[in-house]
């Protein structure tokens, strides 16, 4: 019998990022495993400062000595976790080792042919995991494969040849059940200063993250999201929502709750319902925000003005790039008139407005940057968001640019201020002139403070999965 389940979110090299990422995910995933049969542990490496060589890592593996070890993956933080993945291994011999999260969707079956993880996930294994545990708990390490070809998402090895099962996506998001924060230890997340929502109105309020729909039916050339989530957009119900926000308001003291999703307002009429029933509660001093921005295209006057009344103050929106060519190179849909209109529409209903901006993008010449450059400067936007192009795995882009030989297999990306893939027109150090240049241009004209006026870096040499 296989009953002890370690969770792992990863340690990161970038401390500062602990305090604005929140392993939402694993909370689903402990809310659904039965705890009258599993005894389950998570790891919070990243809250707790346990980097994978560090001693306390190895007295914590040992000291719960699990047989199921489950790790996070993200793809920007690959080389921590095949450290992770490889002292878990050389501690525990004998455990299952599972990987789940958007780097595994993108390359787990690649991942599984090096044979340093025995199991991957691809997409949402909210409802699998615990099918798959049950599988473990009855076979051992190596189950009769007829079961494990009934795991939704799983990938697995059968006779040196690598499976993979088709992810299944619930349509009903509340039988995921709610987020367990309190096994998350948001609280201890608080004394850390955890906070993602707004650039602008951030405050000394206590910030929680909530999903409220998952699914993407949108096809950009640089991101994964419907690959990870489906092109279905899906929806918690009002109630759901509503619940979860009272539950952190109350339990925890957040005052500020971010709706992490990438398609809030996408289903217009269910967002202004999800927004009315926020006001019913009557919760004056309670904050909101949607800091993975909203579609342009997918809001209305009404809809800003619901948002006001239920607690937004800024907004974030993403047009990405002020070049028309470069928008149609991303395949990302989206009439850059709609831009000025928009923000305009916003800033009537009494919001801030937050501009998502990426430069760097593979096929940019100078004229498209220059573009770019003059929407940020002669649009009305409060604050800009600028983040250099990175080749994520699981993107048509990142596939793309491995078969052109742009970059090598098992590529790692970089953090969005640094340029670790050049386009094809363009050097990485013009890149970097033009990120700096922009940034800086924007904050003197808005007034805002430079510590720093060479914020963008270019990495010197390629980092590589040691699994590519």
């Amino acid at each position: 019998m296989r009953n002890r389940v370690l969770l792992i979110w990863p340690w990161s090299e970038q401390q500062q990022r602990t305090h604005e990422l929140f392993p939402v995910g694993l909370g689903y995933l402990l809310n659904g495993i039965d705890r009258s049969r599993y005894e389950v542990s998570l790891l919070d490496c990243a809250l707790g400062d346990v980097p994978p060589n560090s001693e306390r890592f190895r007295e914590e593996v040992l000291a719960f000595r699990p047989d199921v070890v489950g790790v996070s993956w993200w793809s920007l933080n690959t080389p921590v976790v095949e450290e992770t993945l490889g002292v878990s291994r050389q501690l525990l011999p004998g455990a299952v080792l599972v990987i789940g999260g958007p780097h595994a969707t993108a390359c787990g079956r690649h991942i599984l042919r090096h044979g340093r993880v025995d199991y991957a996930f691809a997409g949402e294994a909210e409802l699998s995991f615990p099918q798959f545990l049950d599988i473990i708990a009855r076979g051992g390490r190596r189950p009769d494969p007829r079961e494990l070809e009934k795991v939704p998402g799983l990938i697995y090895a059968e006779d040196g040849r690598v499976r993979s099962v088709p992810p299944a996506r619930t349509a009903d998001l509340d039988a995921l059940g709610a987020v367990d924060y309190r096994r998350l230890e948001l609280g201890e997340y608080h004394k850390r200063a955890y906070y993602y929502g707004n650039k602008l109105c951030k405050d000394a309020r206590l910030t929680a993250p909530i999903v409220t729909t998952r699914g993407c039916p949108y096809q950009c050339r640089f991101c994964m999201a419907s690959r990870m989530n489906g092109t279905r957009v899906r929806k918690h119900s009002v109630r759901y929502v509503v619940d979860a926000v009272q539950m952190l308001y109350h339990d925890f003291g957040v005052r500020h709750v971010t709706i992490a999703d990438d398609n809030f307002t996408f289903d217009i009429p269910w967002a202004e319902a999800v927004c009315e029933a926020i006001c019913g509660l009557k919760l004056r001093d309670l904050a909101l925000s949607t800091p993975n921005g909203i579609r342009m295209e997918r809001m209305t006057e009404s809809l800003a003005a619901a948002m006001y009344r239920a607690g937004w103050r800024e907004v974030m929106i993403a047009p990405e790039s002020g070049s028309a060519r470069t928008l149609r190179a991303m395949n990302k849909r989206l009439d850059l008139a709609l831009v000025p209109r928009v923000t305009a529409m916003l800033h009537r209903a009494g919001m801030k407005v937050t501009a998502f901006f990426v430069i760097g993008f593979p096929e940019e010449t100078l004229e498209d940057l220059a573009l770019t450059e003059k929407m940020i400067l002669e649009n009305d936007f409060d604050f800009v968001s600028l983040s250099v192009f990175q080749p994520l795995p699981g993107s048509r882009i990142f596939d793309q640019l491995i078969a052109e030989r742009l970059i090598p297999a098992g590529f790692v990306p970089g953090h969005y201020q640094e340029v670790t893939c050049r386009p094809r027109y363009l050097d990485k150090a013009a890149v970097c002139d033009a990120y700096n240049r922009i940034w800086n241009a924007f904050r003197e004209r808005k007034g805002l403070p430079i510590r720093n006026r060479s914020v963008a870096t270019a990495r010197e040499s390629d980092v590589v999965s040691s699994m590519a």
